[in-house]
Parts: structure tokens; sequence; C-alpha cells
């Protein structure tokens, strides 16, 4: 009997599909046990648990994320920045201070689609 190893590509499936059913908090398990693995974990790893996130609108986590992968030095992408962006919720519009920086960062880095979302951020919070 052959035992499969878990990698990079599995655990990345596994965080898309979690991202697709709306299921962050299992997206974030798997990127815990991908560390666990001792499986490097990627920016296409981290986008994917992003955009589960963001699809549940946990911008806690996904400012967390980011944070993470600055700390592991992880390229973060646009996408990683939008996903986090987008996460944010109408309904913690007061409690967002971080993601207001980060934005201001976003938009002097100057990638066109993140400064998009970034500017429709700004737009919703007048």
């Amino acid at each position: 009997e052959v035992a499969l190893e878990p990698d990079i590509i599995s655990f990345s499936a596994a965080a898309s599909a979690c991202e697709k059913g709306a299921k962050s908090d299992m997206a974030l398990q798997l990127l815990q046990q991908a560390s666990t693995a001792c499986v490097e974990r990627n920016t296409i790893l981290y986008n994917a648990v992003l955009s589960a996130c963001e699809k549940e609108g946990v911008w806690q986590s996904a400012l967390q994320l980011l944070h993470e992968m600055e700390e592991c030095r992880v390229e973060r992408s646009s996408v990683s920045y939008n996903a986090a962006i987008s996460a944010r919720s109408e309904e913690h519009a007061s409690d967002l201070q971080s993601l207001r920086n980060l934005v201001c960062r976003l938009l002097l880095e100057k990638k066109k689609k993140t400064q998009r979302a970034a500017q429709n951020m700004c737009i919703l919070d007048r």
C-alpha cells in the first residue's frame, strides 16, 4: 500500500475548495496543518485561505494572514490584498483602522486592481 504525503498542491486545492464552500475555519485549519506537516506555505495557499475569509467576511483573520505572510516572507500579491479588503464587513466599519492603514499603503503601491478595491472601500466608508 502506498501512503501519499500531502504537499503544497493538495493543501492549496483543499483550501480552494473551502473558499468555494465558504468554510474559512476549515481553510485556516488547513493552513496550520500545512505548517505542522512541514509543507512550505506559499502565496497560492495563503490566497486560497484569504479568499475563504473574504467569502465569509472574516476580515480580522484576513488581516492577520497578511501580517503572517509578511513575517514568513511569503510574497503578497494583489489577490492577497484584494481578498483582505473585500473581506471587510459593513457592521465592523468603525473598527477597521488597521485595514484602513493597509488600504492607504496599497494606494501608494499603485496596483490597479488593488487600487480599485481600495477606492471602493473608501467610497463605502463615506
